[in-house]
């Protein structure tokens, strides 16, 4: 499965959702349940169609009234995830509902009360299409992929939302929208043509606890917190090298407890010399935040092991974020020999930048990268004990 590209979205006029009203199903059935809300039941072009956003070349997307495709009420969305493989990028059509539809003031941004998302869709081909649901935070981030088989005929789809686990890394005060992604067809004219209606947000109204993210005495990262997996962002700007981060549990490649695997593909020829590369993963924002990095003295040092599995020395860089984005400190000589574990050092005193920094003090993420282009194997490099010594 292709991840979606990051876009950066220009601001748009989104309009009202909340002037709907909830309408008896075409076979019947009861009233909308009690504790959720219509983010959007597609019963007019302007509420219903004009606030979505259409990503990654995604298709056509149009009100239907045809009633033998709609659930309840009068209309539905008609979809044709086509993409578009005239484009440079082989990235799959993906369809974003705004959280917050600015036209009115209808905003369900705030999800630390939200439990699930319902969706009902009906498949108009003859075979499964496979589609994934995620939600999308600040810069693009995409959280939360849950992956589904739509049969012919009606599906109603379920998305599970964890607050707890998504606060961990992201602001779940301020969610942008719920993404749908599809498979990019091999030609266009095979894309299938689905129906949308009902989006439901379930929320309960017990209040919001967020996880107890406690962590050792000068502890940064350890992995061995069952949290701690949820903390870990992989660059997705170009799908086919994107990292995959998984937690490792075997004691020969971690120094203490369990460690993080980074399995890193290889340029197979798609990225020459003439145009550098560079992938790889991330702490989130939020998670570096709340490791206090600002409070240590300039005497101390921020460290980390990685073992590098691969047959040759791997070059790595690091570079240190604030809250807003900002880079502060960039170190690119990391070379990690094969074979063998390495420690790699900073000096807390090049981090913070001396008295007149205000650096780590609003620490923000934390990227780890490296250049694709010399990268001509597929490699396992393993990270471990990320602490303050």
């Amino acid at each position: 499965m292709k991840k979606i590209l990051a876009l950066a979205l220009a601001a748009a006029m989104l309009f009202s959702l909340s002037a709907c009203q909830w309408k008896k199903s075409n076979d019947g059935s009861d009233d909308v349940p009690p504790g959720t809300v219509v983010l959007n039941d597609f019963e007019d072009y302007k509420t219903g169609v004009e606030p979505l956003i259409l990503l990654n070349f995604f298709g056509t997307a149009q009100l239907n009234t045809d009633p033998q495709y709609v659930k309840r009420g009068e209309g539905s969305l008609k979809i044709v995830p086509s993409g578009c493989s005239s484009e440079a990028g082989d990235y799959d059509p993906a369809l974003k509902q705004p959280m917050n539809v600015l036209f009115s003031g209808n905003n369900n941004s705030d999800i630390s009360q939200l439990t699930m998302i319902s969706t009902e869709i009906y498949n108009a081909s003859s075979e499964n299409v496979h589609m994934v649901i995620s939600l999308q935070f600040f810069q693009g981030y995409l959280a939360g992929e849950q992956e589904y088989e739509l049969a012919p005929g009606w599906n109603s789809v379920v998305y599970n939302v964890e607050p707890q686990i998504l606060d961990i890394a992201y602001d779940i005060a301020d969610c942008k929208g719920v993404v749908y992604t599809f498979d990019r067809p091999e030609k266009e004219a095979d894309a299938p043509t689905l129906y949308m209606d009902d989006i439901l947000l379930y929320k309960t109204e017990a209040a919001y606890v967020p996880i107890d993210m406690t962590l050792d005495e000068n502890e940064i990262c350890s992995f061995d917190k069952i949290f701690q997996e949820y903390i870990l962002i992989a660059n997705t700007a170009n799908p086919d090298i994107q990292p995959t981060l998984t937690i490792n549990s075997d004691m020969r490649y971690s120094k203490k407890g369990k460690s993080l695997k980074v399995f890193m593909p290889g340029n197979h020829g798609a990225y020459d010399n003439a145009d550098y590369t560079y992938t790889g993963f991330s702490f989130a924002a939020a998670y570096v935040a709340q490791t206090g990095l600002g409070d240590y003295p300039d005497d101390k040092s921020f460290t980390f092991e990685v073992y590098n599995a691969g047959t040759s020395q791997q070059r790595l860089f690091i570079e240190f974020f604030t809250q807003d984005g900002s880079r502060y400190y960039k170190k690119t000589d990391i070379y990690v020999p094969a074979g063998q574990w390495s420690t790699v050092s900073i000096p807390m005193s090049e981090l913070s930048g001396g008295a007149s920094a205000t650096t780590t003090k609003v620490a923000g993420e934390i990227y780890i990268n490296w250049e694709i282009n010399s990268l001509l194997e597929d490699r396992v490099l393993y990270f471990d004990e990320f602490v303050i010594k």
